[in-house]
C-alpha cells in the first residue's frame, strides 16, 4: 500500500492529476495529463499507475507478478493511454527477451497507440528529483511511456533527461514579477492570466499558458512552501531572492549518481 500511495504522489509531483484507486479487480492509480490541444488534435493523456513490491530486499518482480494480460486490461477499461508498473526490478530475461517482455511487445502490436512500460523505482525517483531542473513537462513524459517498454529503456531514457542541457528557464522574472503583482493588490493572490499579461508588457516575456504553469509547478517542487503553484494561481511567500537560493540549494543536492 504504501507503494501504491507513492507512486500516485509521484505523478501528482511530475504535474499530473493524479488519484489512488486500488479497489479489487482495478490498477493502483489513475494520472491524467492535461493538455492543450496541438497540431494533431488533443493532446491530453491518461494513465495507468500499477506498483509491484517486494518483501525482501534485492528481490526482483517475476512474469506471474505483473500479469501483462491484467495491465492491459486495466488500462483499457480506464480508458487509459499508457500503463506504467514500478518495482524494484523486473525479471525481463536476457537481453529483455523473456516471456514479460515478449508479452508486453505484443499487446504493442496489437494497440499500436497504447503501451506498458516496466520502470526501476530509483529510475522513477531519479527523474522527479531531475523534472524541475531540466524542465521535463507532460508532453516529455509521454515520449517515455510511448517508447519505452523494458527497465533498461526507461533507465536509458532517465540517462538521457540528465545529461541534457535545456534552455534557460524563466524563473527569476516569474517570481519578481508574481511580487510586484501581490504587493500591488495584497487582498489577492495572482492568477496566470494576469501574470502573462504582466510578464509580456513589463519583462518583454511572451509565454504560454501551458509553459507558464509548468515553469510554475517546478518552480513548487523546487521551493515547496515558498512558492505555491495552485490550479489557476500562484502564491509567493517571502522574497524571490529566498527563493532563488533555496533552488539553487535544490540543484546542488541533487545526486549525480543514484
Amino acid at each position: 500500500k504504501g507503494l501504491e500511495l507513492a507512486l500516485v504522489e509521484t505523478f501528482q509531483q511530475l504535474g499530473f492529476e493524479a488519484v489512488p484507486k486500488a479497489a479489487k479487480d482495478e490498477q493502483d492509480g489513475l494520472a491524467e495529463a492535461f493538455l492543450p490541444a496541438n497540431d494533431q488534435g488533443l493532446a491530453q493523456y491518461r494513465v495507468s499507475l500499477e506498483a509491484k513490491s517486494k518483501e525482501k530486499p534485492g528481490g526482483k518482480v517475476k512474469k506471474s507478478g505483473v500479469e501483462v494480460s491484467t495491465i492491459a486490461r486495466h488500462r483499457d477499461e480506464a480508458d487509459c493511454d499508457y500503463a506504467i508498473v514500478v518495482g524494484p526490478d523486473f525479471e525481463t530475461g536476457a537481453d529483455d527477451l523473456g516471456a514479460v517482455m515478449r508479452e508486453i511487445q505484443a499487446d504493442r502490436l496489437a494497440n499500436p497507440t497504447k503501451g506498458i512500460t516496466l520502470m526501476r523505482a530509483r529510475d522513477l525517483a531519479r527523474l522527479v528529483r531531475l523534472a524541475p531542473i531540466k524542465r521535463v513537462n507532460l508532453a516529455k513524459i509521454r515520449e517515455l511511456l510511448s517508447s519505452c517498454q523494458s527497465p533498461a529503456e526507461a533507465e536509458q531514457w532517465v540517462d538521457a533527461i540528465a545529461a541534457s542541457q535545456p534552455e534557460s528557464s524563466p524563473h527569476q522574472p516569474i517570481l519578481e514579477t508574481v511580487w510586484e503583482l501581490q504587493h500591488d493588490d495584497k487582498d489577492h493572490t495572482v492568477e496566470y492570466a494576469a501574470l502573462r499579461t504582466a510578464l509580456r508588457l513589463t519583462r518583454k516575456l511572451t509565454i504560454s499558458d501551458a509553459e507558464l504553469r509548468e515553469e510554475c509547478r517546478a518552480l513548487s517542487r523546487m521551493a515547496p512552501g515558498y512558492f505555491n503553484a495552485r490550479d489557476d494561481r500562484v502564491e509567493l511567500n517571502i522574497k524571490p531572492e529566498n527563493v532563488l537560493t533555496t533552488i539553487h540549494a535544490y540543484v546542488d543536492e541533487v545526486p549525480l549518481e543514484d
